[in-house]
């Protein structure tokens, strides 16, 4: 008992740690943490409590410091709309309040759930290139035609040469930070942040419709292969545009969602559908049993990460002119390209610089950048349409 409780709050230290710095995944972070073997202490506990911090605290770099990973790229442009407004910390609590309580209402439901996982399985998998191509429509519009067009289909070449054939390490790292930050990063160079303002953030009406939708679009794409978070907010956004608040509630439900469905897929079908349970199974050999330490795990990291969460959240919005300064955004730039380089060789500079001329179009223009996330999901739609 006591190692698996030093093992957990190991987990949540090493998750809050990693999750504020730029591009460091919780598949990274995992990878790192199984290499050291902590032969004593139980590693399921240590890697689900990084996994589980990461979805509560990766919020905050990607809103200050424009840096997302693929779990919350959706939720950067939002995110920057509410930082711009002086409300940094209420986005960062819309986020952690939505990741809370979908983990107390959904970890229950998983055990009533695991049953039905393979019938629902086979009902939705046909309509993923269906939900996908509503997502390709929607980002079509009358305003700029012609460069939309050139956006779309540019930034869908680009994502399915670094996708779909498994010829660079760690894609999604050059890939989101060339589509969306490293262009924020450069626009923002002399761009002032204003004084952000920390007041009680709670769970609005609309937020609440929400998360149902979250939740389900979030536990779909939880057991099917290829589909990931991103995939499911830019579909579950398709047909309605939401409040910055709103969205960023509704991209928590998902990815909270999709990682707790992972969770019992990984036990009841021994199928990994998230980077760090595919590790886990790598190393570990699980049984359908093992969905009860890791809901309690899950539950009990989710708690303390909530903490420190809204502890970060005051501290960045307290020193956000910090992040504002140009030396920061250029020494960021730097780090970037120095990580991509270290996971993905010349092959993730290059993707990298060509994602960052992409990005930077409707930046220039001033389209709505949501269209970039075209670059996850062609590689998908190509993979399930049925030719």
């Amino acid at each position: 008992m006591l190692e698996t409780f030093i093992a957990l709050i190991i987990g949540v230290i090493i998750g809050s740690i990693t999750a504020i710095i730029p591009g460091l995944h919780s598949n990274l972070v995992a990878t790192f943490i199984v290499a050291l073997n902590f032969t004593n202490l139980p590693l399921p506990v240590i890697l689900i409590s990084i996994a589980t911090t990461h979805l509560f605290v990766t919020i905050i770099p990607a809103l200050y410091l424009s840096l997302p990973n693929e779990s919350t790229a959706v939720s950067l442009l939002p995110g920057q709309q509410l930082v711009k407004e002086g409300k940094g910390y209420d986005g960062v609590m819309a986020h952690a309040n939505s990741a809370l309580l979908s983990f107390i209402i959904l970890i229950p439901c998983l055990f009533f759930v695991i049953p039905f996982i393979q019938p629902i399985y086979k009902l939705i998998y046909p309509a993923i290139p269906f939900l996908l191509m509503l997502a390709m429509i929607s980002f079509f519009g009358k305003e700029k035609l012609p460069w939309r067009l050139i956006i779309i289909l540019s930034a869908s070449i680009l994502g399915i040469l670094t996708l779909s054939y498994n010829s660079i390490n760690e894609p999604m790292l050059p890939l989101l930070s060339g589509l969306f930050g490293i262009p924020s990063l450069i626009s923002s160079l002399n761009a002032k942040i204003p004084e952000q303002k920390i007041i009680h953030s709670k769970i609005t009406t609309s937020m609440k419709a929400v998360l149902p939708l979250g939740w389900l679009a979030g536990s779909i794409v939880g057991f099917l292969p290829g589909v990931g978070t991103a995939h499911a907010a830019t579909i579950a956004q398709a047909t309605k545009k939401f409040h910055a608040k709103t969205q960023l509630a509704l991209l928590s439900a998902i990815v909270c969602a999709n990682f707790l469905f992972s969770l019992a897929t990984s036990t009841s079908l021994s199928k990994a559908r998230n980077g760090v349970i595919a590790i886990l199974m790598q190393t570990t050999q699980l049984h359908p049993d093992s969905i009860y330490l890791f809901s309690a795990t899950a539950l009990a990291s989710a708690g303390i990460a909530y903490l420190i969460t809204r502890f970060l959240a005051k501290v960045f919005a307290e020193h956000a002119d910090v992040f504002a300064k140009p030396i920061i955004k250029q020494c960021l730039i730097l780090f970037i390209s120095v990580l991509v380089f270290s996971f993905s060789g010349w092959k993730g500079i290059l993707v990298l610089v060509t994602a960052s001329f992409i990005g930077s179009i409707p930046v220039l223009l001033n389209l709505e950048r949501s269209m970039l996330m075209s670059a996850i999901i062609m590689p998908v739609l190509v993979f399930f349409w049925p030719f």
